[in-house]
């Protein structure tokens, strides 16, 4: 992870798996369709050809949903063709392995992610021959090619919209978008004030959790809980899907339940968690031993149940008020819900046998500690509620504070998409 050896450019793209990197993005000069670091001369050339340029702001080698759009999109046939056709592409990196860029590259890297304001990764900035910015998106969640290029071909058409619309269409959509941006100031305004009442109230919180997790810690370690060691050479069992019978076999153990709640077949997260964690051997042997997994597997959409297996699907989730996959419940032998957590980049064996340990612990966490140590977590539990109590006074009144504003963005917004759509229909670009 900390390697400082100094690579040059060309060797970077063997070293990446990414099928990104495939062939290396050049360090020097641009052509059309193929990956530069070289901005400027992208820019040169995209005002020479009449070409859009793509700027595409990733982390390579650590970041999830940068992998999947260069899977689904960069890497395939149709957006190859595409791209050689129609853009000029700039890849502007932030590796976690250092020795995948260069000091100077690195810091180049940086002032671009400054000038055009990018905070998370992936973004992907459009531009126009003349350098304008025409519009900037994200991952997007089962993402094509096709989709994708749809959304830079709007992006392109909306920049341009004048071309597209009547003179008075045009006249109206120009004031419309002044309007927006005058609401979008008063808007931060209103959000501004929120979160200078707000700020105080959330050190309050951080403090009562560090307080409340320092207990939990302490518990946990006074349970003496089994580790991923302690587990070492026991026989992997295949979770089971009858979550019936897993109450019954968890009670006559005594055993915890992971219940998870994934879509394996078109979940991303759920797939980086099965490799990150759940087919990890040692894992696979502590599973064995120290729990009852069930798996409940979802399937992708929200159509309504067909069969009585769908059926019962729906109600535990109902029962557990899912809101997304993967989600993984932890549950006492007698089937007590202790809470869940989720899909993190940092997943490994450890850290899920960590979460499973503290909402066991946190459950029954007066067994592990002294009276004064539980009158202290019971005195965080009270503090905490009231916290709640005074977010949720706060929340409510920034909620009528917004709620005009609210309506005056539906009201621009949506005259906005009407012209959008029309100019797009005239360019023969898909609408949204």
């Amino acid at each position: 992870m900390k390697r400082f050896r100094k690579l040059t450019l060309c060797a970077l793209a063997v070293l990446s798996g990414a099928a990104l990197f495939a062939g290396g993005p050049a360090s020097r000069g641009a052509e059309p369709g193929v990956w530069t670091t070289d901005l400027e001369a992208a820019k040169a050339l995209a005002a020479a050809k009449n070409l859009p340029v793509l700027l595409n702001f990733t982390g390579s080698d650590w970041c999830h949903w940068c992998k999947e759009m260069d899977r689904l999109v960069f890497s395939t046939d149709t957006w190859q063709a595409y791209a050689r056709e129609h853009l000029v592409l700039v890849l502007i990196d932030k590796p976690k392995d250092r020795s995948l860029t260069t000091p100077e590259l690195e810091a180049l890297n940086a002032k671009r992610r400054e000038e055009y304001g990018v905070k998370g990764f992936p973004t992907f900035v459009i531009l126009t021959p003349d350098g304008r910015e025409a519009g900037r998106s994200n991952a997007e969640r089962g993402a094509t090619p096709e989709s994708f290029i749809e959304g830079i071909r709007r992006h392109l058409v909306t920049a341009d919209i004048g071309q597209y619309l009547s003179a008075e269409e045009a006249a109206e959509y120009a004031s419309l978008t002044e309007a927006l941006q005058a609401w979008q100031k008063r808007a931060e305004e209103v959000y501004a004030r929120h979160d200078a009442r707000f700020r105080p109230h959330i050190a309050k919180r951080e403090a009562l959790d560090a307080e409340g997790d320092a207990l939990v810690d302490k518990a946990v370690a006074a349970a003496n809980r089994p580790t991923l060691a302690d587990a070492a050479g026991t026989p992997p069992v295949t979770p089971t899907d009858d979550f019936g019978a897993a109450k019954a076999l968890a009670r006559e153990k005594g055993l915890p339940i992971l219940l998870r709640f994934v879509g394996k077949s078109w979940c991303p997260w759920c797939r980086q968690m099965e490799e990150q964690i759940f087919r990890k051997p040692e894992w696979q042997a502590y599973a064995a031993k120290y729990l009852i997994t069930v798996d409940v597997d979802l399937p992708k959409g929200d159509r309504a149940p067909e069969t009585e297996e769908e059926r019962a699907k729906a109600a535990l989730c109902k029962e557990f008020g899912l809101r997304g996959v993967p989600s993984y419940f932890v549950l006492t032998p007698e089937g007590v819900n202790c809470g869940m957590f989720g899909a993190t980049t940092e997943a490994s064996p450890e850290t899920a046998v960590r979460d499973i340990d503290r909402r066991l612990v946190a459950y029954d966490i007066g067994r592990y500690l002294s009276e004064e140590d539980t009158a202290r977590v019971n005195a965080v539990l009270r503090a905490q509620e009231a916290w709640r109590e005074e977010a949720n006074r706060l929340w409510a009144e920034h909620e009528i504070a917004r709620k005009p504003l609210d309506a005056e963005f539906q009201t621009l917004n949506g005259r906005l998409r009407e012209l959008r759509r029309k100019a797009c229909e005239a360019a023969g670009v898909k609408a949204e």
